[in-house]
């Protein structure tokens, strides 16, 4: 049997009501993945020191190895200082807690920039086959769907953040096991235990970050004007509904994907004279007979089996014209070099490298 460490004692075989959604979340979520290692990080807020400390516990009552890492972006002067407290707390409670300082690219968002700074360095510290998780709440869900939706978000985009995704090109996993939890259960924790979480002005509308035209970050303005006022308006809370949203449209996304996966070998030909261009060959009849929505991703699937790269809306648009607007228009590029054309009534995929 496992030594309880720090956390286990703090949260207790029985956790107390404000302390349960947490730890009933990220009980379950090692129980169903069962990953090999675990990794952490924590930037001392509430949503990810109640993570920290629920996976703390956990994971050493499972007996999986958990790494808990606080990234610095020394963006603020406070944020070394900030690091160290949140270490201590953390390796307090018998944690294993390092602090990694990251240089955030400049150009670009804030955000975005040091969110890309974060993985990396979060990634290089995995072991094999570890999952990376992440605090993020079913409220930061709302966030992420509200702002898809104003950009017109496809229904890919609007299933939001996975509960654990693969992260490509490595045998890692990035997780959130608190998507089913609310902000307010993550300071509930906190509170419960005794714990202080660090804030971070940066997440605020009103904070240090602005947009370029100098106004509060989009998702900060969301947070705290937008949501409250959509809440209002509606005389109820609409975080959990946009959650749903993305929950449903992950379920469709997945069925969609399933079939289009099926429509791809269907349509797949055998080449009879192969060559190093020629990469493969379809019937563009099985693909135009396909639901639009089922094709779309057919020709996602192949071109992305194919080699190809930075497929966008634009691009796949004019590969679909080719099968179902066809007036003997030219080939169609990607990165990767691949490229899509049309001839003797077929659609052909091809590698550049392959034709030089």
């Amino acid at each position: 049997m496992a030594t309880l460490n720090g956390a286990s004692a703090l949260v207790g075989p029985t956790p107390a009501p404000p302390v349960r959604p947490v730890s009933l979340a990220v009980k379950r979520y090692l129980e169903n993945y069962k990953p090999e290692a675990v990794v952490v990080g924590v930037s001392g807020g509430a949503d990810s020191l109640a993570l920290a400390v629920a996976t703390v516990d956990l994971a050493g009552r499972l007996q999986i190895p958990c790494l808990l890492v606080t990234i610095d972006h020394q963006m603020r002067s406070e944020s070394a200082l900030e690091a160290h407290h949140v270490g201590q707390v953390l390796t307090s409670l018998g944690g294993d807690h390092r602090v990694v300082k990251v240089e955030v690219a400049a150009g670009g968002g804030p955000e975005g920039s040091a969110r890309e700074a974060r993985q990396a360095a979060l990634s290089a510290l995995a072991p094999p086959g570890a999952d990376i998780l992440l605090g993020h709440t079913l409220d930061d869900q709302a966030e992420t769907v509200l702002l898809r939706l104003g950009k017109g978000a496809s229904l890919r985009s609007l299933a939001a953040m996975a509960p654990r995704r693969a992260v490509d090109g490595t045998d890692l996993n990035v997780g959130r096991p608190l998507l089913s939890v609310r902000r307010r259960d993550t300071v509930a924790f906190c509170e419960a235990l005794g714990l202080a979480p660090v804030f971070d002005p940066s997440n605020a509308a009103d904070g240090p970050w602005r947009s370029a035209k100098g106004e509060a970050l989009p998702r900060a303005a969301l947070r705290e004007r937008v949501i409250p006022a959509l809440s209002a308006a509606l005389d109820q809370e609409v975080s959990p509904a946009l959650a749903r949203v993305a929950q449903m449209a992950a379920a469709d996304e997945e069925a969609l994907e399933h079939y289009g996966r099926q429509v791809c070998a269907e349509a797949k030909l055998p080449v009879e004279e192969p060559s190093e261009a020629l990469v493969a060959a379809y019937d563009p009849r099985v693909l135009t007979q396909a639901p639009a929505a089922v094709r779309r991703r057919a020709l996602r699937h192949l071109l992305l089996e194919c080699g190809a790269r930075n497929l966008n809306s634009a691009n796949l648009g004019q590969v679909e014209a080719l099968l179902v607007d066809w007036h003997g228009q030219g080939s169609v590029s990607f990165g990767g070099g691949v490229r899509a054309s049309r001839r003797a009534g077929v659609l052909v995929i091809e590698s550049l490298h392959g034709s030089e």
